[in-house]
C-alpha cells in the first residue's frame, strides 16, 4: 500500500519501520559523533562532517522499504568510502556502516532469526565502540600524566 503524500500517520504497521531496526540506526549515528569529533582537529574537517552527516539520512525516513534501502546504500558507500579514505582516517566509519548494513535485516516481521542475531551483534558493536571512544578521551585527554623521576 502506497502513503499517501508525505503523511507518517497513513503508514500501516507493517510499513513502518520496525523498533530494532531503528535501534541499529541510531546506534550508528551513536558511533559516527566521536569519530566526527575527532575529525574535528584534522585539516579534513568537511570531509568528516560530511560523512557523518550521511549516516544520519536512514533516520528520517519512516518507510520500511525507503529505511532498508537507504541504510544499504549509505552503509555501502561508507564502506567504500572507507576504503578510498584509510590514509585519513575514513575508515573509523566502518562500525557505522556494519550498523547501517545489520540495520536493513533487522526486522523481525520479516527476518526472525537474522534480527535477532543482527540486533545481538549490533549491541555489542555499540557497546564495544563507545568503550573504546571512552578510553580514548580518557587516555588523551582526562588520565594525569604518568609520575616520573627526574633525571639528574
Amino acid at each position: 500500500m502506497k502513503p499517501q503524500q508525505g503523511s507518517d500517520a497513513r503508514l500501516q504497521p507493517v510499513d513502518r519501520v520496525h523498533t530494532l531496526q531503528w535501534a541499529l540506526g541510531v546506534g550508528a549515528v551513536v558511533l559516527a559523533v566521536p569519530v566526527v569529533l575527532l575529525g574535528l582537529s584534522s585539516s579534513f574537517v568537511v570531509l568528516y562532517v560530511l560523512t557523518g552527516a550521511c549516516v544520519v539520512i536512514p533516520l528520517f525516513l519512516r518507510n520500511r522499504w525507503n529505511f532498508v534501502v537507504s541504510s544499504v546504500t549509505v552503509g555501502m558507500a561508507l564502506t567504500a568510502w572507507g576504503v578510498l579514505g584509510v590514509f585519513i582516517g575514513m575508515c573509523l566509519f566502518w562500525p557505522s556502516a556494519g550498523l547501517l548494513l545489520l540495520a536493513a535485516i533487522g526486522d523481525p516481521r520479516e527476518y526472525p532469526r537474522a534480527a535477532r542475531v543482527a540486533g545481538v551483534v549490533g549491541a555489542l558493536v555499540v557497546a564495544g565502540g563507545v568503550a573504546l571512544a571512552g578510553y580514548f578521551v580518557w587516555a588523551t585527554l582526562i588520565a594525569p600524566a604518568p609520575a616520573t623521576s627526574p633525571m639528574y
